[in-house]
């Protein structure tokens, strides 16, 4: 308790301090002050500390939260590159190639096999505006450019949901009027090991997946139909294109093979 009444009381005294400089620029201020929370959230651990540690992570989370917040909705950030004065250990940033779009992550700490983010998702409007909103809680990557005319673009995502599963998604984001619009096109739950591939092609815009069905013995997410064919896995394969504006599923494959014949093909 008294370490939490100690990082409680040294945030208070460090952001009010910052408040207090004479001729002190309130955007610096803003910087400032979430570098001072991103350090303070760095040191926090779910499995160690006080008692109420994990109050503590929530309430320099929601701190964290809010003045990313206040930061990527002040216009004037357009003067300043996002990924050089926020950059930090504990704080994820992606852009993408144009600089119109953003995501920003970090881990949100709940301590067990559960691996959520919080992600915030900046964007530049087409009117000069700019915009920041909360985004899925998966661990997302590259944020590639699909179509630049019409402001469209596409990321993909992985959320860790138990030690040995995953949930995966490819999304579609487009910008559009006041709004960034996000359609999800391809998704998948289950074991890790199950999901062989995923992977996105600048150059065709098209998205390729594989993956095996759930073992026919798995108490989450198995499938079975028949218990006769433990020896045997399902293989599905496919693509999504993107045309006339959206990802479409264009081919979609599914195979029945030997279980020992899958798994030495894929050494």
């Amino acid at each position: 308790m008294l370490k939490s009444i100690f990082f409680g009381f040294l945030i208070t005294c460090t952001l009010s301090s910052m408040g207090q400089k004479t001729g002190y620029d309130d955007f610096q201020q803003k910087i400032d002050s979430i570098q001072v929370l991103m350090s303070i959230y760095d040191t926090l651990s779910p499995f160690s500390g006080p008692e109420d540690r994990l109050e503590l992570i929530d309430s320099v989370g929601g701190l964290l939260t809010d003045q990313l917040f206040q930061l990527l909705n002040d216009k004037r950030i357009l003067n300043y590159s996002i990924a050089t004065i926020l950059r930090h250990n504990a704080l994820d940033i992606t852009t993408s190639n144009d600089h119109q779009l953003a995501l920003l992550s970090f881990e949100e700490k709940m301590g067990g096999s559960y691996r959520s983010m919080v992600n915030i998702i900046y964007f530049r409007l087409p009117n000069g505006k700019v915009k920041a909103d909360y985004f899925d809680e998966g661990y997302y990557g590259n944020i590639y450019v699909v179509d630049s005319e019409n402001q469209v673009y596409m990321v993909e995502g992985n959320l860790i949901t138990c030690n040995t599963c995953i949930s995966v998604s490819a999304i579609q984001l487009t910008l559009q009027d006041n709004t960034c619009i996000a359609e999800s096109f391809f998704s998948f739950e289950g074991r890790w090991y199950d999901l062989k591939t995923t992977g996105y092609d600048p150059e065709s815009k098209e998205f390729t997946y594989e993956y095996t069905s759930a073992h026919n013995d798995d108490t989450l997410y198995g499938q079975s139909e028949n218990e006769n064919h433990l020896d045997s896995v399902r293989v599905t394969t496919g693509t999504y294109s993107y045309l006339n504006g959206k990802f479409t599923e264009t081919e979609v494959k599914e195979t029945i093979m030997l279980r020992a014949e899958y798994e030495e093909d894929d050494r």
